[in-house]
């Protein structure tokens, strides 16, 4: 998203867990290596939802219906809970019924799962960025 977005600084895109069992861990390598043949680079180590993240992002987006029933759990602030966004929400590409639950699991569907992943999250970034640019998000 930050190099759909042309990240001049207007932004800020971070990554974080509902849950801190990877915390301080960089990305799985299948991620980096599917990533870098795309131009990607994924770096940075995991970290977990902190409660300022709801207050200081306008978009919080779950990978899967799972994420974000714990998202809307974590956050302090029923009145923040709108921002919380199923990311699969915004494909425009993929089928509404295959991802409607989220973005499936890579980690166990071979090499090819992470191929997959990342055309689903590129299809629904293209749409949030659009959306970020007009002004609708």
């Amino acid at each position: 998203m930050k190099r759909m977005l042309n990240d001049d600084g207007e932004y800020t895109v971070d990554s974080a867990g509902t849950s801190a069992w990877h915390e301080g861990e960089p990305p799985d390598g299948r991620s980096t290596y599917h990533a870098s043949l795309r131009g990607y680079s994924l770096s940075g180590a995991s970290r977990a939802v902190y409660e300022s993240d709801f207050k200081d992002y306008d978009l919080i987006l779950a990978m899967d219906a799972r994420n974000q029933f714990d998202l809307t759990k974590m956050c302090p602030n029923p009145e923040l809970e709108s921002k919380i966004k199923l990311i699969t929400d915004f494909c425009k590409t993929h089928e509404a019924d295959k991802v409607k639950q989220g973005v499936p699991d890579p980690y166990h569907k071979g090499e090819e799962g992470f191929g997959i992943v990342l055309d689903i999250i590129e299809d629904a970034c293209h749409e949030i960025v659009k959306k970020i640019k007009s002004k609708e998000i």
